[in-house]
């Protein structure tokens, strides 16, 4: 999948000026990041444009006869109600660039979620979105967009995960307002709603500080039954631990 390290890929657009970056010269800058990330899928936005996509191609996402391979046989594939929240989570992700005056480059939107690409053949796709270039006013112009198949990774058959990073010498730095969008966005796919009275019940015993152990006893169930419920919480919030799951209580 994706085999570059984050100092090479870097490099290619910053060593770039991309203030003389447009929609007539971009394409050598694209090709020289395809060598180097080999996506599945590469598409480039103009976002002030009613006709946004100015370029796209399929690199090598598995598609039926009959069919391009373009975004919207991508979206095509998404259930749709996990097409809705996608929606809305790009609405606001667009709107935050608009508003807080992104600097190209730097920061990247990135989402996991599941394309039946095939016919009843589900496909785990990792899509991210960073600004290529602005214009005068420092509002996004040209967006790129990448798509890695990444089906054959272990629990890449989850649901829907967000994540944001926004990378200064190299290093992830988020700032409070990409930290309170990143908690946003995870928010439009999580499931808490939708939780067993049993899992209300133990999530309500972490929040109060309990061991597994300690909620085991409480409720008068195995601790690894305990533990499958932990689990499940953590997937259905769409975080990565028990100190993440708090956070979104």
């Amino acid at each position: 999948m994706i085999n570059f390290s984050l100092e090479n890929i870097l490099s290619i657009f910053t060593d770039s000026n991309t203030e003389s970056i447009n929609e007539c010269n971009y394409l050598n800058l694209i090709n020289q990041y395809v060598d180097l990330a080999k996506p599945d899928f590469l598409a480039v936005l103009n976002v002030k444009s009613s006709v946004p996509i100015i370029f796209q191609k399929n690199y090598n996402l598995k598609f039926p006869l009959g069919k391009e391979g373009t975004v919207q046989d991508i979206f095509d594939g998404i259930d749709e109600s996990t097409k809705e929240k996608i929606l809305e989570a790009d609405t606001k992700v667009v709107n935050f660039a608009f508003k807080n005056n992104l600097q190209p480059i730097t920061c990247t939107y990135y989402m996991r979620f599941n394309s039946e690409l095939s016919l009843h053949k589900k496909s785990a796709l990792l899509r991210n979105v960073t600004v290529l270039t602005t214009d005068k006013e420092n509002k996004p112009h040209l967006v790129l967009a990448c798509v890695f198949d990444v089906s054959h990774l272990n629990g890449s058959q989850d649901i829907t995960q967000i994540d944001i990073k926004n990378y200064i010498d190299c290093k992830n730095c988020l700032t409070p307002e990409l930290e309170a969008l990143k908690k946003e966005l995870v928010s439009i796919f999580s499931s808490k709603m939708h939780l067993t009275k049993r899992e209300e019940q133990i999530l309500k015993l972490i929040s109060e500080g309990n061991t597994s152990a300690q909620i085991a006893e409480n409720l008068k169930i195995a601790v690894t039954t305990v533990n499958t419920h932990r689990q499940n919480l953590i997937k259905k919030n769409n975080v990565s631990n028990t100190s993440a799951l708090l956070n979104t209580i």
